[in-house]
This record gives structure tokens, sequence and C-alpha cells, in this order.
């Protein structure tokens, strides 16, 4: 993914532009990089988008914490699409794309973790799990690891199964965020 896991809100996008979230102000922006100069899209009334990402064609996804959906903005005509999460609500937070074009977001005050088929109908799938997940990143195999922050633990989840495993980060840990490395190696920032 083009995107800065650590963070999951600031990025360069295909077009070498950066793309952030305004949550308090509802809003997208991009700074392009070549004028220094800033454009903002509104967002759908409550979305408050958190965690952002924009995929190889240039759409920028976004997860609408405080209208439980997944946002998709068209920057060419401004054009917002929604995808509501079928528990309609849980606070989506953080995002990532795999190569297929599959999203996997956190929802953390729903305590799940959604799955979006960007090629398909748009048709959400939750997984329960508990521990307020927060950041989430994809490993080699395709399965997806998650943070949960709440309960001092990693969450995994294997997309094929369906099946979820953990693993203790210590007590008072708070694991908050996770990427992947290049050579697969998992690293785990602790709040």
């Amino acid at each position: 993914p083009n995107f800065d896991p650590a963070t999951g809100k600031l990025l360069l996008g295909p077009d070498g532009n950066i793309y952030i979230t305004v949550m308090s102000g509802n809003k997208i922006a991009r700074f392009d990089i070549k004028t220094q100069q800033f454009k903002e899209w509104d967002m759908p009334p409550g979305a408050h988008p958190h965690g952002l990402l924009v995929d190889k064609q240039g759409y920028v996804w976004y997860t609408g914490n405080g209208n439980g959906t997944i946002g998709r903005l068209e920057t060419g005509s401004g054009k917002v699409s929604e995808y509501q999460t079928p528990s309609r609500g849980g606070g989506p937070h953080t995002l990532i794309i795999s190569d297929d074009g599959v999203i996997w977001f956190t929802m953390q005050s729903g305590n799940k973790i959604g799955r979006l088929d960007t090629k398909g109908n748009g048709q959400i799938t939750e997984y329960k799990t508990a521990g307020g997940p927060y950041g989430l990143a994809l490993d080699k195999a395709g399965n997806v690891w998650f943070c949960r922050r709440g309960d001092d633990k990693l969450g995994k989840l294997d997309p094929k199964t369906g099946k979820m495993s953990e693993l203790a980060t210590g007590r008072g840990s708070q694991p908050r965020r996770v990427a992947t490395a290049p050579d697969g190696m998992l690293w785990v920032t602790l709040y």
C-alpha cells in the first residue's frame, strides 16, 4: 500500500500529491506538491474521516469514523460514495488495501474488523473481536493483524477461514499501530 501505516492519515497518491483527513472539519484535503496549494473536499454530514488511503486508480478511500461508513472520493469530480457498515456504526478507524483490492479496516468502538470488496458490489463483511481494534497490517500470507489496544493483545484474522487468534503483548502495553516490513517482520508500537 502507498500510505503511512504509522499514522494511516498522510500519504502520497499515485499523482505524487499528499492527502490528509481533516476529521474535525469533516473534510479530505490534498496538498499539491508542485503548486504548494491545498484543495479540500467536504465529506457527507457526520462522516468525520479518520483513516485514509489512495488506491492505484487514484481513488481516496477513508473511514467514516462518525457515521459508520467507508467512503470513496473521486478527486476529479468530487463525487463521494459511501458504504454503510452492517452494524451501522462501530467507529471505523484504520484501513489498508490488499493487492487484490480488498479494503480491511478496524472498527474501534464496535470491536470488529471489516472487509470491503472494492471490485464487487461494495459488500462489507464484519468479523467480531475485542479490545477496541486500532491499527492493522497484512502479512505476506494475507493474514490481517490488528492491535487490540484495550486488552493488550494483537489479533490475527485468517481471511481464508475467518478464524481469529491472538497474541498477548504484555500487561499495560496497549498496542496501537502495526506495520509489515519488506522482509515480512511485523513491527508494533506500544502506546
